[in-house]
């Protein structure tokens, strides 16, 4: 029987690994300002953790409105001067798409989902 009809069969040990593919959020270098923004985000997610709520934030960090999580897409598109957007919940790419349509500068949530592309303006913070 000629050669070709039989595989070579490779150990284990000498497949060299597969790169994993590199995470679309990562790790960014932030001010001390936006720093203490993060710091004030997580801190007020902890509180929404269990509601299914979320809340919009000004530039100065004051409460500009709240919604239910299955509501967030309508709410945020009819509010503006949002800054920030907590939920507690995924954050997803279509959330991430409005909020760079809306100028929102911080999404935050409790995971991310499936996110193929993050705008460039928009911060993405995560519960630790």
């Amino acid at each position: 029987i000629p050669d070709r009809f039989f595989l070579k069969i490779t150990p284990q040990a000498e497949i060299p690994p597969i790169a994993e593919p590199a995470p679309i959020i990562r790790q960014e270098v932030l001010t001390p300002e936006d720093q203490a923004k993060v710091d004030f985000l997580r801190a007020n997610l902890k509180t929404l953790e269990g509601s299914l709520k979320a809340k919009f934030f000004n530039a100065d960090m004051n409460e500009v409105g709240d919604a239910p999580i299955r509501e967030i897409m309508k709410v945020l598109s009819e509010t503006d001067g949002v800054f920030a957007v907590i939920l507690d919940g995924i954050v997803t790419q279509r959330l991430l798409d409005l909020c760079e349509q809306k100028s929102v500068h911080f999404a935050a949530g409790i995971r991310a989902g499936n996110i193929t592309r993050k705008p460039a303006g928009v911060k993405v913070v995560l519960a630790e």
